[in-house]
């Protein structure tokens, strides 16, 4: 069995800040000799990054794609307690001792597999092993058509739910043999969208969307299919991304049409249900009509669709409702405990409160999870500098370096505030005149978050006219409301343009 290891875990817990881990629960440096921690509880279970033995890496999707899989049909069985996919990324392709991991993960069982496509032919190795002790509990190798990854899935998730949880109810074995299509090559296609959409990058997504449309040409009552196509059209507006030619507005109906299709499809989807959920958030957002009822729908039929509860967690934070976005984030943060993006809103929420060295926390916890994590480097940075840590400035410069293709202008606006913050008004200007002309670019009103924090560097500047001309500028959206409340605001927040400004993403809430 190939064997992984992590030596620092970051747990959460509900209502208190995520920090690094020892094995033992102790915060880091981890040191020999503590207390062993109790023993994982028997349902516990973890489905390793399954390796791709093919000889084209290009293979890779399959793997990682049944792996997924497999994670999401075992959660569905209420009996077990499965660790996040989100988690498992984190431990792809390391080495070392696998009961060592399992302490780390607090499972009792390891999943581990491997996967080897050669002509015409699929396969797959799997066993479960019990992690006290490394005894292998159940074991299995398939020798299929190629194209038979859907029977593989419902074979291997039931016999690893048997193996742990005992003999399965009727509903577990029905849940577990269930298809979203019956169409092998439609399944590869959403398999290779989903792989595509993990790095959650523009370009990539495009071509998970031509995936996904591939998926119902061959199988048109593919609901699941045109669910993804809703979820990732409302990503593309929520971050600005740009379809070829489709207009922004324009692309939010393309969300809401697939949406619909696949409610139309199969109405018990909590797929669809989000992805329609999705759709209104971005179409109606000011008011959040119908969000509200779509996302209740989504979770009433998969109470552990962790995406559901972080929109959830979203629209709580835009409609000012504080404690109901911290209850939805903890409970996103439960099913997927090393999300770094509800790492770094938790931050922003308790920047937004002025509790610097808890926002401080949580973003440490968002890098430490993702060291490349561009937003939670320039974020951190943001709020270094107002502690008045120099060091702010290194998180800046990475932030910048790791954006990429990503949202630049937001890592140049908080390269700016941070050289405001710390003394450097020549570095700042350059920065922030850099910052507006990428917004300018965007060729719709400046993107609310990367102008809010441009606006913040010029007023720390005593640039007050241009600061508050960028706001007038931003786009009037709930996700402004919520910026605008940060700290660095308060120096502006009597002069009547401010609160103009403020007035034009409040006017829906008596509609809500």
């Amino acid at each position: 069995m190939k064997a992984r290891s992590l030596s620092v875990l970051l747990t959460v817990a509900l209502g208190r800040p995520l920090v690094a881990q020892c094995p033992d629960g102790a915060p880091p440096p981890c040191r020999p000799g503590r207390a062993a921690s109790p023993p994982a509880p028997s349902n516990t279970v973890a489905v390793l990054y399954f390796d791709n033995l093919s000889r084209d890496t290009a293979d890779a999707y399959l793997a990682d794609g049944l792996t997924d899989e497999i994670t999401t049909r075992l959660g569905q069985i209420e009996r077990l307690t499965v660790t996040s996919r989100t988690t498992m990324r984190r431990y792809r392709g390391q080495t070392g001792d696998p009961q060592a991991l399992a302490r780390t993960l607090r499972v009792a069982h390891l999943v581990n597999g491997s996967v080897r496509r050669g002509p015409g032919r699929l396969r797959v190795g799997v066993e479960l092993v019990r992690a006290r002790d490394g005894v292998q509990l159940w074991t299995e190798s398939y020798d299929r058509i190629d194209g038979d990854v859907l029977a593989i899935e419902a074979d291997v998730a039931r016999a690893v739910a048997t193996a742990i949880a005992g003999r399965l109810l009727p509903g577990e074995r029905a849940t577990l043999a269930a298809r979203a299509t019956r169409n092998p090559a439609a399944h590869d296609r959403v398999l290779r969208g989903n792989y595509l959409m993990v790095g959650r990058r523009e370009a990539d997504a495009l071509r998970a969307v031509e995936e996904y449309r591939a998926a119902i040409a061959l199988d048109q009552r593919y609901a699941d299919a045109y669910a993804r196509i809703g979820w990732v059209y409302s990503l593309f507006r929520n971050w600005n991304w740009h379809v070829p030619g489709v207009s922004r507005d324009s692309v939010i109906g393309l969300a809401f049409a697939a949406a619909q299709q696949a409610l139309r499809l199969d109405s018990a989807s909590a797929l669809a249900w989000f992805a329609d959920a999705s759709a209104r958030a971005e179409r109606n957002d000011l008011t959040f009509v119908g969000v509200e009822r779509s996302l209740d729908r989504a979770l009433s039929l998969d109470p552990r669709l962790a995406e559901a509860h972080w929109l959830h967690a979203n629209v709580r934070l835009r409609t000012g409702d504080a404690a109901g976005f911290r209850e939805a984030a903890h409970r996103a943060l439960e099913l997927e405990p090393e999300r770094p993006i509800t790492l770094a809103f938790l931050g922003l929420d308790m920047l937004a409160e002025r509790r610097y060295a808890e926002a401080r926390r949580w973003m440490d916890s968002a890098v430490a999870i993702a060291p490349a994590f561009a937003y939670g480097l320039s974020l951190r940075g943001g709020i270094r500098a107002l502690q008045g840590d120099p060091g702010a400035l290194t998180d800046v410069a990475d932030g910048l370096r790791a954006s990429g293709g990503g949202d630049t202008s937001l890592a140049l606006a908080l390269v700016a505030f941070a050289n405001a913050y710390v003394g450097d008004s020549a570095a700042a200007r350059t920065f922030g005149e850099r910052a507006y002309v990428e917004l300018l670019h965007q060729q719709i009103p400046l993107f609310d978050e990367g102008a809010t924090w441009l606006a913040g560097a010029q007023l720390r500047l005593g640039l007050r006219e241009e600061a508050l001309r960028t706001l007038e500028r931003a786009n009037p959206t709930t996700w402004l409301r919520f910026y605008l409340r940060y700290p660095f605001f308060d120096t502006a927040r009597a002069d009547e343009r401010f609160q103009r400004v403020v007035a034009s993403v409040t006017a829906g809430d008596e509609n809500r």
